[in-house]
């Protein structure tokens, strides 16, 4: 169903845009675009789905992980669904100030929270709350920054009782002192060499060299092997507005591609190193799936997939990025105290999701902006390094 979102979102990115850019007072206080499903009308299609064979499941997450193997089963039926609607619904629209019968698939519009006060003296009549029959809502969000991090001392600690080897693998550029997370492998077919794909803002140009953190050497970070391929959105100037008429061609990926020079054995000892049997589809993934992702600093998080951006400035430090067409991964429940999902250091992490034995890779966590963390589609990622050439060979898991 998140295709189902990226859909109409690639239908309605440019008029969408036109149409917040008339609003003069509210266009400049937008972080960024997002689509998503109304909860009610989510939660109603769930338990729909669950009393038709007479059963109920009281388990959130046991319903979750029904919810995940009834779409892999029943992923034609995605027209039906959307036509969709539930008991009340015209009360429900009411009550959110949607349109009458509105369309469950609702507009998010990220402000930046730091605007606040500037968002509450705009009049309603500067406040849109539906554009066509989609209803809009609007959220204000912390800056949505990149997960990279310095390296730091301290993280000694931490080696001498082995927390690091159940987490992620550290890497950095050469001559850098920000820290990501050595994300999974992909193997060329005709050689088995391997490769590993992180994020471009954690490894450096092309031709640099990446580095690892060897563990028994108290945080002495040695060669991983030549960055072959990087690709991340340019920057933009401070005066210049991410959306989708001003970035129509949004880059989607913030990618590096690493031809590994060190044996996976000796890797292996050094933490946790991502492995996936497949990749995932966009259109085989649905809002609140339960997914992961092993970060450097937070280790194994559990999460569930969340809304889809059509576009959204992402600071790298004092630089702004516009990207396009990320994924939003959310905390398992609901927080009452906001605590971070995805920590400084977990940029390159691959988010991953699990059905019995099928490990299927969804995407590569670049940002976050505190209880909601964003990735760049594995779709995207593998498309960006076909089309461009950088791939040797068809590559294996």
């Amino acid at each position: 169903m998140m295709f189902e979102l990226l859909k109409v979102g690639r239908e309605i990115r440019n008029s969408l845009s036109e149409f917040l850019d008339g609003f003069y007072g509210l266009s400049s206080l937008i972080r960024g675009v997002a689509l998503d499903f109304d909860d009610y009308w989510d939660t109603s299609l769930i338990g729909d789905r669950y009393f038709w064979n007479g059963s109920y499941y009281a388990d959130p997450l046991q319903s979750l992980r029904k919810e995940r193997q009834f779409h892999l089963t029943y992923n034609e039926l995605d027209t039906k669904i959307m036509s969709y609607r539930p008991q009340k619904w015209d009360e429900h629209c009411k009550l959110m100030s949607y349109p009458t019968d509105g369309n469950p698939i609702i507009i998010k519009v990220y402000i930046n929270y730091h605007h606040y006060h500037a968002f509450s003296s705009l009049s309603e009549r500067e406040i849109p709350r539906s554009f066509k029959n989609y209803p809009i809502v609007y959220e204000f969000r912390k800056p949505n920054k990149a997960m990279a991090n310095f390296f730091n001392l301290n993280a000694i600690s931490d080696l001498l009782n082995f927390k690091l080897k159940r987490k992620a693998i550290s890497i950095k550029a050469q001559n850098s002192i920000e820290t990501g997370t050595l994300g999974g492998l992909l193997f060329d077919t005709s050689s088995r060499s391997p490769y590993i794909v992180t994020c471009a803002h954690v490894v450096g140009d092309v031709g640099s060299n990446a580095r690892y953190r060897r563990l028994k050497w108290m945080n002495r970070y040695e060669h991983l092997g030549s960055v072959n391929y990087r690709k991340i959105p340019d920057t933009i100037v401070s005066d210049e507005i991410c959306n989708g008429r001003a970035n129509p061609r949004a880059c989607k990926v913030d990618v590096a591609l690493i031809k590994c020079e060190v044996p996976l054995n000796e890797l292996a000892e050094n933490g946790i190193v991502t492995k996936v049997n497949s990749i995932r589809s966009i259109s085989s993934m649905s809002r609140n799936d339960i997914v992961s992702f092993n970060g450097k600093t937070s280790g194994r998080i559990e999460a569930r997939l969340g809304a889809v951006t059509l576009w959204d400035t992402v600071f790298f430090g004092n630089e702004r990025r516009c990207f396009g067409e990320l994924f939003e991964i959310k905390p398992l429940e609901r927080q009452y105290i906001v605590e971070e999902l995805a920590k400084p250091g977990d940029s390159g992490s691959w988010v991953i999701s699990e059905l019995d034995t099928l490990v299927e890779w969804n995407g590569m966590i670049v940002s976050a902006d505190g209880s909601q963390a964003y990735a760049c589609y594995a779709e995207n990622i593998l498309e960006t390094l076909s089309s461009e050439g950088k791939l040797p060979s068809p590559m294996v898991f």
